[in-house]
């Protein structure tokens, strides 16, 4: 066993740096859900946890994290999808893979408290026990005792349950500025000056392994701003602000029912290939490097990533040109309508998705699709993303400079990327500074 060699100096981090460790940890030993923590614990995890429970603080703010996520997200998009998953799987034991879902979703998500935090919850919680809890006993029955009967004829047919669904779907959450308090008071109230040296919260990220730690030169939580801002995308991530003991604000983005450990491991390989950059004179030379942040993720389906601030998506920056210059939005250009156009005339692709339409093109032959994309790509402004760079700049040297680290950039993120094989790349993924028009 490879235990007995690694087993002291783990041991070791756990005690002398527990907060390095303390994420990370509860990702593989998860202290929230059963759900995500089914793997009996070795006798190496048993010690590491004896030596990271007395941070109790640090588990509330991971507890706390999870309260930003909107319930709603949490039963459509998490909890009812693993119902039809074990339903489907033959592989597993149904009724008990069934009840660990029921309890963790009914502490989750209608027990008015929680390990760490107890009634500090936040009213928008509240709120939703109360308009839900009974829809969800009349469906599932008390305490969600009916899931264990479940068969996937009963889920898809129950007029109960697809109503719950519908309603669900179809629930309005509003984005914008919120009070912290919505979501958690246990947040809203956290002050630092209440808490010994030991049971400070550290800023998150602040290990690199490049090099020992010095503790007394890190950063500690001294409370929390008292909004956060709630995205519009689908699951309506927040981003939370962090006043630090030295005086200034940090702004994480907190985004749940998502597994960040690839991006992770994708934003630690970036750093890795930038030490790479540095140490190769002809990188040096044309100023080679991938802009990172941190990820850190604190359970298996919820985690927080540095806000990079000064920074706008690729498409908001094109989409603000073409609105401009030609007065169109980005959506309704000539590439785009030509584009559907094609796809919707090819044989049995009509009513498909456009992700879909996409992937019937692969029974063509390669000509036939470079020719059509390439005629469709000319449609689109050839000057659209020069002018979108020119907008940010106040003199022409300005465009020049931004210009130049745009094409080193994102050249250089591109081909990384291309490299550890990073789907996913469209336009709302990429960020550019406004600033430096860095990537």
């Amino acid at each position: 066993e490879l235990s007995q060699y690694v087993e002291d100096i783990f041991i070791k981090i756990a005690e002398t740096y527990p907060q390095a460790m303390i994420y990370q940890f509860n990702v593989a030993q998860d202290r929230l859900f059963k759900l995500e923590n089914t793997v009996a614990p070795t006798e190496l995890a048993k010690k590491i946890q004896q030596r990271l429970d007395k941070f109790q603080n640090h588990y509330a703010f991971i507890q706390s994290c999870n309260q930003l996520t909107n319930p709603e997200h949490k039963l459509i998009h998490y909890y009812l999808d693993k119902i039809k998953e074990t339903l489907l799987d033959a592989s597993i034991n149904k009724k008990e893979q069934l009840k660990l879902i029921a309890e963790d979703l009914w502490q989750d998500v209608f027990s008015p408290t929680k390990p760490f935090v107890g009634d500090q919850i936040g009213s928008y919680a509240l709120r939703f026990m109360k308009v839900w809890e009974k829809e969800f006993v009349k469906a599932f029955g008390e305490g969600l005792s009916k899931v264990l009967s479940l068969n996937w004829n009963t889920f898809n047919s129950d007029k109960n349950i697809q109503t719950i669904i519908k309603k669900l779907k179809e629930a309005p959450i509003n984005s914008g500025y919120e009070k912290l308090s919505t979501f958690s008071t246990w947040l809203a109230n956290y002050d630092s000056n209440n808490y010994l040296y030991e049971a400070k919260i550290e800023i998150p990220g602040q290990y690199s392994g490049n090099s020992e730690p010095f503790l007394p030169a890190h950063i500690t939580v001294s409370n929390f701003g008292q909004n956060v801002l709630v995205l519009g995308s689908i699951r309506r991530p927040k981003r939370l602000t962090i006043h630090g003991s030295n005086e200034k604000s940090y702004n994480f983005l907190v985004k749940g029912i998502e597994d960040l450990r690839l991006d992770q491991r994708i934003e630690q390989l970036f750093s890795l290939m930038n030490e790479i950059f540095l140490q190769d004179s002809e990188c040096q030379k044309r100023e080679l490097k991938i802009n990172t942040f941190q990820v850190i993720p604190m359970t298996k389906m919820l985690g927080i990533l540095e806000w990079v601030d000064s920074t706008v998506p690729i498409k908001n920056l094109l989409s603000k040109e073409m609105q401009n210059s030609y007065g169109i939005e980005l959506d309704q250009n000539n590439a785009l309508i030509a584009r559907r156009k094609w796809l919707d005339s090819l044989p049995d692709n009509r009513n498909k998705s456009i992700a879909e339409q996409h992937v019937a093109l692969l029974a063509l032959d390669e000509r036939t699709i470079a020719d059509n994309f390439n005629n469709h790509q000319s449609l689109l402004p050839g000057s659209l993303l020069k002018k979108s760079l020119e907008r940010l700049c106040s003199s022409p040297e300005a465009f020049l400079y931004v210009k130049n680290k745009f094409i080193r950039n994102y050249a250089t993120l591109s081909i990384s990327s291309y490299i550890l094989g990073v789907g996913d790349r469209h336009l709302e993924n990429f960020l550019v500074s406004t600033a430096t028009g860095e990537v």
